[in-house]
């Protein structure tokens, strides 16, 4: 079962809306440390929301593995690749130049240069600084690591793979030492490699792809169809609820395989979801997916 592109898109249309839940109710102290909770319902409704919408980088990220599979012979160009990240860029500055008109208009602080072109790239910003910025754009700094790194990745994820993981693993443990040895001295730098519990996000869906295991999976649903979406939908409340009732737990590992589930069993469902709620591929996650960045 491949992720057709118009599936890709629903799936990226479904991120962005977990971005804006995870960015409205999942972060409220980023307004002033006001509690942005209100509404018709409970604020417990928006906080767990706000929560699953945490799904989204995960998700994002996934999707740029599996394009990394599917899309081999693009992506082995390094002109394809250039081109990517140009075009990516361009359309973050569009976004970054609004970010700084609406700033500068309330009287906040314009950047020095050196952290501007470090803003650029989608270093140096988050919700603390003194000066302008868009906030959460550290995704564009890894978008970037993840292209300049694409060659050294596709050999790992290439290889057989007991020996994939074990250099997968040996990567992880590499990309924490330098972000804790930068940590004090040169914080861009750290900044830049941060990011390694999103990396197993795209060496997941680049297996995935591989090994074919959506396939697989999807053979399991037809062959054992009641049974399936009672466990799956049982296993959904479940991981919802514990990772509402406490994040903190849901950090790092468990993070990372409560986040894959969900993306895994989106993948498979994406067909259902869409026709049922979305319109399909005319519906407005399809469209959401299709002219975001």
């Amino acid at each position: 079962m491949d992720i057709s592109k118009a599936k890709q898109y629903m799936l990226k249309g479904i991120a962005i809306v977990g971005m804006m839940c995870l960015h409205f109710w999942g972060n409220p102290q980023w307004i002033n440390g006001e509690n942005m909770y209100g509404g018709v319902f409970s604020s417990k409704i928006y906080e767990m929301a706000g929560h699953f919408g945490n799904v989204c980088v995960p998700m994002f990220a996934f999707l740029t593995g599996y394009s990394f599979f599917a899309q081999k012979a693009k992506w082995k160009s390094g002109r394809y690749r250039l081109k990517k990240a140009f075009r990516f860029l361009m359309e973050y500055w569009v976004y970054m130049a609004l970010f700084m008109i609406v700033g500068l208009c309330c009287g906040e602080k314009f950047p020095r240069l050196d952290i501007l072109l470090y803003n650029m790239v989608g270093l140096g910003v988050g919700v603390g600084t003194e000066y302008i910025c868009v906030p959460f754009a550290w995704y564009v700094s890894f978008y970037l690591s993840i292209i300049i790194l694409y060659p050294f990745l596709n050999k790992i994820l290439n290889c057989k793979l007991p020996l994939c993981l074990f250099l997968l693993i040996i990567f992880y443990g590499l990309i924490e030492w330098i972000h804790i040895v930068t940590q004090s001295r040169l914080p861009v730098v750290a900044e830049f490699f941060r990011k390694e519990n999103t990396l197993v996000s795209v060496y997941v869906g680049y297996l995935l792809g591989r090994y074919r295991v959506l396939d697989k999976l999807s053979h399991i649903k037809k062959t054992v169809k009641k049974e399936y979406y009672i466990l799956a939908t049982a296993a959904l409340i479940c991981a919802c609820i514990l990772r509402c009732l406490n994040p903190v737990s849901f950090q790092n590992f468990w993070g990372i395989i409560y986040t894959l589930f969900i993306v895994v069993f989106l993948c498979l469902e994406i067909p259902v979801i869409a026709d049922l709620w979305w319109g399909g591929e005319k519906g407005p996650l399809y469209i959401l997916g299709k002219y975001s960045m």
